[in-house]
């Protein structure tokens, strides 16, 4: 007889951001970078294309690195490293060059 586990218990609510922490200097909503993985070398490298491309955009935005592999679940990423702008996913598996990540970080502006 197979036995059914719960693993509800392992899920754990995502923390929420503070929400002064993701203002800008004019007052409004700061764009949000996420870098999902577990700090490999890729990930790393990632993370420095990800501000390379919010100073070449010339937008403010926060890059936020996320490491706990929960929480990469919750984006439903499965290969990492991985970049979410805004909470959506635009790529995963792979180092993305600083020009893509700008053109990205303008569509989401408008």
């Amino acid at each position: 007889m197979r036995e059914r586990f719960a693993c509800a218990h392992l899920i754990r609510p995502l923390r929420k951001p503070n929400p002064q922490s993701l203002r800008g200097t004019d007052g409004e909503t700061m764009m949000k970078i996420q870098i999902l993985g577990m700090g490999c070398a890729k990930c790393e490298k990632l993370a420095k294309e990800a501000e390379a491309a919010v100073a070449l955009a010339g937008v403010e935005a926060t890059v936020e690195k996320i490491t706990e592999a929960r929480e990469i679940a919750a984006f439903r990423v499965i290969s990492t490293p991985a970049i979410a702008i805004d909470g959506k996913v635009k790529a995963s598996g792979r180092v993305v060059p600083a020009a893509q990540i700008a053109e990205w970080i303008k569509e989401a502006e408008e």
